[in-house]
């Protein structure tokens, strides 16, 4: 499971993939309009804190895995 909080948030947030095993994570951050703002690797079970250099707006963060694609949408103010 994808977990985003707090969202809403001013910019900075914080996400965590759960899963049954550890595993590499590719995690993009798009607008709506799809520009990509932010791309990085992390792993599964492990806490990243996010900070957006981004205007206020709606945003979709795309998390993959090799067993699966999680999105959620963040809402910056």
């Amino acid at each position: 499971a994808l977990k985003v909080f707090p969202n809403p948030n001013g910019g900075a947030f914080t996400m965590n993939l759960f899963s049954d095993i550890d595993e590499e994570v590719h995690v993009v951050i798009t607008n709506v309009v799809g520009e990509k703002i932010s791309e990085f690797i992390t792993a599964t079970n492990k806490t990243i804190d996010i900070n957006l250099d981004a205007a206020a707006g709606i945003y979709l963060l795309s998390a993959s895995t090799a067993n699966g694609r999680y999105v959620a949408k963040v809402v910056g103010y």
